[in-house]
């Protein structure tokens, strides 16, 4: 039989702030940082690569500064449409 009662109040209010802790510390953990790719001085026709996606084309850039997104096509992922502020981008 489990230790956790609904009913019991202040048991109740310890798990409910065991969750909210673990989702804030897992919040820490895996917030993304900006990569600030829109400053590599990237076009259309550039190799990229990326860490998940590996080696890519730019087919398209559209927008400037830090909302400047890029369709890329990548080798065997197909074409994915990224924020280039965000996309940890490399220019090859």
């Amino acid at each position: 039989m489990s230790g956790f009662d609904p009913d019991d109040d202040m048991g109740a209010d310890w798990h409910r702030e065991r969750v909210v802790e673990a989702a804030i510390n897992a919040g820490r953990r895996n917030t993304p940082s900006p990569s600030n790719s829109q400053e590599l001085g990237l076009k259309v026709g550039d190799d990229v690569e990326h860490p998940s996606f590996g080696e890519g084309v730019i087919l398209s850039i559209r927008g400037e500064g830090d909302r400047a997104e890029a369709s890329i096509r990548f080798a065997g992922v197909g074409t994915k449409h990224l924020s280039l502020a965000w996309a940890p981008l490399k220019k090859l």
